[in-house]
């Protein structure tokens, strides 16, 4: 019955979590749905089998992605490729065994571009939007899933269909709002303020083996601390929004097909990353595994 954004994890195994402070026991970074979700399985473990462990969830949503990656292709070869991509992949599989939620996003991701492929937007979005109440960071995919959305099913020929669609994100800026009326300040702090650098117990810049452009302006000296403020803002206005810009330009002039989505939304959120505050490995993981899906089914496609 607590408000997380509000909670201080003192005492708990993440204060001291691999062996180092982690100033994230005085926030929590993520959007709502992230525990709201794994309400209704702590409810069945506890009555079925008297206890609950999160990574209980992370393995049904691991089974999840594997099924749905055979369901993406109707060739043997394809359904064996796209799942090997995820059963070995060594970069995702390193944080799944460390009981991180990234499996949850990739799932809920992954359903997104199953519904895509069998031609129903409505609960594409829906999947598409739910992944950003999970993990704020897949909100890059969204210029992709709506412009595709836009071009494929044109809204004076759709009416009703983007009605629904309107609702769906609604429904999300409205699920956010209810936490954010909560407790705005705890809000703020938690999931912009924390993540951006503006909290004297902000996220560092070099993350935990961060691949960003914040590690090589540490490693020269332009930045004296990796807990200070940087304005990165500059450096995704200057190179990654022109990147957007472009890739959108070139999805509305070419042949707009849903593994472009992922193709499209994977380089720009790489790129956007890179020149943020940090950029974590298992980022770079998620992303490039969407990345190879969208190639894969590109190819197989054309």
């Amino acid at each position: 019955g607590k408000n997380p954004y509000s909670f201080v994890y003192k005492g708990t195994p993440l204060e001291n979590w691999r062996g180092f402070f982690n100033p994230a026991i005085y926030h929590y970074p993520y959007f709502p749905l992230s525990f709201i979700i794994s309400i209704p399985f702590y409810l069945l473990f506890k009555i079925f089998f008297g206890f609950y462990d999160q990574r209980m969830l992370y393995i049904l949503a691991y089974f999840l992605n594997l099924l749905l990656a055979l369901k993406l292709s109707g060739k043997k070869e394809i359904k064996l490729l796209l799942f090997s991509i995820l059963a070995f992949n060594p970069f995702m599989n390193r944080y799944f065994f460390l009981g991180t939620n990234d499996i949850v996003t990739t799932t809920l991701l992954l359903l997104s571009f199953y519904y895509f492929k069998r031609n129903k937007p409505l609960f594409a979005n829906l999947f598409s939007v739910l992944s950003v109440l999970y993990k704020q960071f897949i909100i890059l995919f969204i210029p992709f899933f709506l412009s595709f959305t836009l071009k494929n099913y044109p809204l004076n020929k759709n009416k009703n269909l983007w009605k629904k669609i309107l609702l769906v994100y609604l429904f999300a800026l409205l699920f956010i709002g209810i936490f954010f009326i909560i407790s705005p300040g705890d809000f703020i702090e938690d999931v912009y303020l924390y993540n951006s650098g503006n909290l004297k117990t902000s996220y560092p810049i070099q993350g935990f083996h961060g691949w960003g452009i914040g590690n090589f302006l540490l490693f020269f000296k332009i930045i004296p601390s990796g807990n200070v403020y940087f304005p990165f803002w500059i450096f995704q206005i200057i190179f990654a929004l022109p990147l957007l810009i472009y890739l959108l330009f070139k999805s509305y002039k070419g042949n707009y097909t849903y593994p472009y989505i992922y193709i499209y939304g994977s380089i720009f959120s790489l790129f956007f990353l890179f020149f943020a505050r940090y950029l974590n490995l298992n980022f770079i993981a998620m992303i490039i595994y969407f990345l190879l899906i969208g190639i894969i089914k590109n190819e197989e496609d054309d």
